[in-house]
């Protein structure tokens, strides 16, 4: 009788946090976005990477100290680097991270545009917007050698369409 070995490799969930909503409540956060991000992955995160400003980084990094989830914070230097402070801080958030948080608003383009970015790298992207968590996949990698289309192709097919909408989402409810 022999036992089969089987390699383990337990899935490692660092959780970044980006952007802002001073409007949403302590409830709100923890009903709609922490729980059902949690019952997604089914087990808490190992370490969540947080900016130093925002209510929301605040009031995460808050519950889960209570929970003992390990947190860090990430500073910018906007003496040393002035306006690119936020971008390097958040490129070095994201690089640390395997699964990201992103709290997007009708001014926050500079965010959706680093979402996107990201989830063309197959990172786990998660949004929320107006009262909506979404889980953004990113588009399927086209094949080597594609098949010619027999026919030609139509106005929307040709890029002029927004590139936010080439990105399948799935609502977490």
């Amino acid at each position: 009788m022999s036992l089969e070995k089987e390699i383990y490799e337990p899935q490692i969930i660092v959780l970044a946090v980006f952007g802002q909503n001073n409007v949403l409540s302590s409830d709100t956060l923890h009903q709609e976005i922490l729980y059902p991000l949690l019952e997604e992955w089914g087990r808490t995160p190992d370490m969540i990477l947080l900016p130093n400003d925002g209510k929301i980084a605040s009031d995460i990094q808050e519950w889960a100290e209570s929970i003992h989830i390990k947190t860090k914070v990430f500073y910018s230097d906007w003496t040393q680097h002035g306006k690119i402070a936020q971008i390097l801080r958040n490129d070095r958030m994201m690089k640390e991270s395997t699964h990201s948080l992103f709290f997007l608003s009708s001014r926050s383009k500079q965010l959706e545009k680093f979402a996107e970015k990201w989830a063309s790298k197959e990172k786990h992207i998660f949004t929320y917007m107006k009262d909506q968590l979404t889980h953004l996949v990113p588009p399927e990698t086209p094949q080597k050698n594609p098949v010619k289309a027999l026919a030609h192709d139509h106005k929307s097919d040709k890029g002029t369409m927004l590139k936010w909408l080439k990105y399948q989402t799935t609502e977490l409810h």
